[in-house]
């Protein structure tokens, strides 16, 4: 049996999240997603199957925490977004400087 690939999906509850939790899976059974979401974000996957692995915080104000996310994932997307442009470019340093 093959090992699994762990994905961290950052902004995972969104349209486009919720769809890759929906169809990676589909394609190959072997990936494993975890999503990162702000609490109380809306999750709009609309399929049974969708894989619902959440972590809930903010990865601007627990930098470490997300940090501590990163060893063993095979892959890291990031699909989260902010309103204002600063806070955006802030998050989107943390994350790639991670």
């Amino acid at each position: 049996m093959s090992a699994k690939y762990n994905v961290l999906l950052i902004g995972g509850r969104g349209s486009i999240g919720s769809g890759l939790r929906t169809y990676l899976p589909r394609l190959n059974e072997l990936y494993h997603i975890t999503s990162v979401d702000l609490p109380g974000a809306n999750n709009k996957a609309s399929d049974a199957d969708a894989q619902n692995n959440f972590i809930d915080f903010d990865i601007n104000t627990s930098p470490n925490a997300f940090r501590d996310l990163l060893p063993g994932c095979d892959l890291v997307v990031y699909l989260a977004r902010r309103g204002e442009l600063q806070a955006m470019n802030e998050m989107s340093d943390l994350v790639y400087e991670s």
